[in-house]
């Protein structure tokens, strides 16, 4: 009776991680090499990139084993920079290099300049011990990835040297290095170490991957959905990381030399100082604070459907009320006040329109300016612009056709035409 020898599975005569980029690398790998040998490797001597390659990409649990310590390396590098940012103090060095003076005077002098004061832009305090671990870790990842892209395929160098983590790897390391060449002034620069939290993303995708060549089978779609899940959980990560540790630091580095609102904006307006001005103003002017809060709040004016008193229907069918501009000429509410006065162009059109003219802005002059209740001496003009009070814009008013007539008596201009 003969038995039959049962045939071996085909993932466990290869390494499906192996196949990837060694169809055009045998002729490096091996020298002399025997292509009908009957066994995985042959005896004979390998060149230094095939035994590298061997190590590195073809035996599983090394290339496993490595791409855990590239994420944990990337890991330590990222923990180094948040060590880094927590350890920084810019106030010590915010006035060009020093601290500024606690009677406010170098800081009232970074304040009125309006040239940006790039020293504290680009310059950090980091500790020594920092810096000479970072340069440490920066030499073994740049030898790590260089030692990758030299066993990969002939045909793939130059892809594996253009693609875009390798480009990361060298942003992330080479600056690093260059400031071993002039210590003295490179140890404080800021550098992008903190983009190595992608990289170290990249390195955990290859350990899912890695360990599933590793265990040559098919995982559950439960397994293959948990880790999707976790690479999904680690992007957003990242970006919470970049965008927290980067945008910050910059943010307040911004604001400690002086220039985050004076050299960006023409008019600042502080928030407390503008309220307590509108309250000690109120005590002169009633209602002045109500009335700036309405105009600054958006609003329908529909809340008097909804009120009983009459005092109230009246305040919430007023508080819609809203600042508009258009220019004279094209207007329908102002176009007929051309020639006339200000007083009379804005009495008439509360009468006929329900709405308040309360400024002009004459774009004749060589300097316009905006003229608030410029009295009975101005005189309308076709180019000026007008700013009125109104619950809408005159583009989306339905405008009844007796409100432009121009005979029409005072007492039917009484009612409201909106």
């Amino acid at each position: 009776m003969t038995s039959q020898r049962r045939p071996t599975p085909v993932c466990s005569q290869f390494d499906l991680g192996a196949l990837e980029e060694d169809s055009d690398a045998d002729s490096d790998d091996n020298m002399n090499d025997d292509s009908s040998a009957p066994v995985k490797y042959n005896t004979q001597d390998l060149s230094v990139r095939g035994r590298l390659r061997r190590l590195l990409i073809r035996n599983p649990h090394t290339r496993l084993a490595t791409t855990f310590f590239d994420l944990i390396i990337k890991v330590v590098i990222c923990l180094t920079y948040v060590s880094r940012v927590l350890l920084d103090t810019p106030d010590q060095y915010a006035c060009d290099g020093s601290p500024c003076d606690p009677g406010g005077g170098n800081e009232t002098q970074t304040q009125s300049t309006a040239t940006i004061n790039w020293f504290v832009m680009l310059w950090v305090q980091r500790p020594m011990g920092i810096w000479i671990i970072q340069i440490l870790l920066s030499v073994i990842t740049l030898l790590k990835a260089s030692v990758m892209v030299y066993i990969s395929a002939k045909g793939h160098r130059r892809e594996q040297m253009l693609s875009t983590h390798f480009i990361l790897e060298l942003v992330c390391t080479v600056p690093v290095l260059a400031t071993v060449f002039y210590p003295i002034l490179l140890q404080n620069l800021f550098l992008p170490v903190f983009l190595n939290v992608w990289l170290a993303e990249h390195a955990l995708e290859r350990v899912f991957n890695d360990l599933h060549l590793t265990r040559q089978r098919f995982q559950t779609m439960s397994v293959t959905l948990s880790q999707q899940i976790l690479l999904l959980i680690a992007s957003v990560f990242c970006l919470v990381f970049t965008t927290y540790l980067v945008w910050t630091n910059v943010y307040d580095r911004y604001d400690l030399c002086g220039l985050g609102l004076r050299s960006q904006t023409e008019h600042i307006v502080c928030e407390d100082e503008f309220k307590f001005a509108l309250l000690a103003n109120n005590c002169l002017y009633p209602g002045l604070s109500t009335l700036v809060s309405l105009l600054v709040h958006t609003s329908d004016g529909q809340e008097a459907e909804l009120a009983n008193e009459q005092w109230q229907q009246l305040y919430g069918r007023h508080s819609g009320n809203e600042i508009y501009h258009i220019q004279l000429a094209k207007s329908s509410f102002f176009s007929r006040y051309e020639g006339k006065k200000f007083t009379e162009a804005s009495a008439d059109a509360h009468q006929r329109f329900g709405v308040a003219l309360l400024a002009i802005l004459d774009t004749q002059t060589s300097e316009p300016r905006l003229q608030l209740n410029p009295g009975p001496t101005y005189t309308m003009k076709p180019t000026d612009y007008c700013f009125y009070m109104s619950v809408t814009k005159e583009e989306y008013s339905q405008i009844s056709p007796e409100a432009l007539r121009d005979d029409v008596d005072k007492s039917a201009k009484q009612s409201k035409t909106l």
